[in-house]
């Protein structure tokens, strides 16, 4: 296998006669042939089929095959929106991504462009006709503070906490829902409440860094909190 950056590579097969060799690519929009040397042009899976015509006291020889994959470039993420809730990474290459966080595979999740809403670590990969890329850089979506609207009331308590906590929704009425996260965006529990508080214990888990993020009144707010 190859990557598209490879520099041009020459051909080297021969015949029992010592007769020339041709050269042909499937499909021919992935390389370019010029005699016995073939520039890489575009990414997936070639063929390359070895020819000899052979000649009025030489029988044309039986053709031979090799494929080989041309593996895109690696795709590089770039970030907008970097300062909001929920930025948003986009793919350096348009077709064949597939994006992973903190190293799992994101089920579905191919678009070049990708809404960010969990913190974690982020990578993309880029598959074209069953050819893979290197992965993207490790781009880490950290949330460092609290972020709300119109839904100050909401409070945890205490900070930094020991094992129990509260999340307080104040005034807030109807359906509330409070999720939360370790530093390195793996999903703990979410909880689903009606009532003013929302009671947590956290003493099976490590001291560290973590999110509650409360879905309330139509509006969210993200809490960091410390163990």
């Amino acid at each position: 296998d190859k990557t598209l950056t490879d520099f041009p590579i020459t051909l080297t097969a021969t015949t029992s006669a010592s007769l020339a060799v041709t050269y042909t690519a499937t499909p021919t929009n992935k390389v370019a042939i010029n005699g016995s040397q073939i520039t890489l042009v575009k990414s997936g899976k070639v063929t390359i089929t070895a020819s000899q015509a052979g000649n009025a006291s030489i029988d044309a020889a039986p053709s031979i095959d090799q494929s080989f994959c041309i593996k895109p470039l690696k795709p590089v993420i770039t970030v907008s929106n970097a300062s909001a809730l929920t930025p948003t990474y986009t793919s350096g290459v348009a077709d064949g991504n597939q994006w992973y966080l903190n190293g799992a595979l994101l089920t579905g999740i191919t678009s070049q462009f990708l809404i960010v809403s969990q913190p974690g670590t982020y990578k993309v990969q880029v598959t074209i006709d069953n050819c893979t890329s290197a992965f993207s850089a490790d781009q880490v979506f950290v949330i460092t503070g609290d972020i709300a609207s119109n839904i100050s009331d909401i409070e945890l308590y205490p900070n930094p906490i020991i094992n129990l906590f509260t999340v307080s929704f104040g005034d807030i009425e109807g359906r509330k829902e409070v999720t939360l996260y370790h530093s390195t965006g793996q999903q703990l529990t979410v909880q689903e409440v009606w009532n003013r508080e929302a009671h947590f214990n956290l003493g099976d888990y490590p001291k560290g860094i973590y999110y509650a993020k409360v879905l309330a009144g139509g509006s969210m707010k993200v809490i960091k909190f410390e163990k």
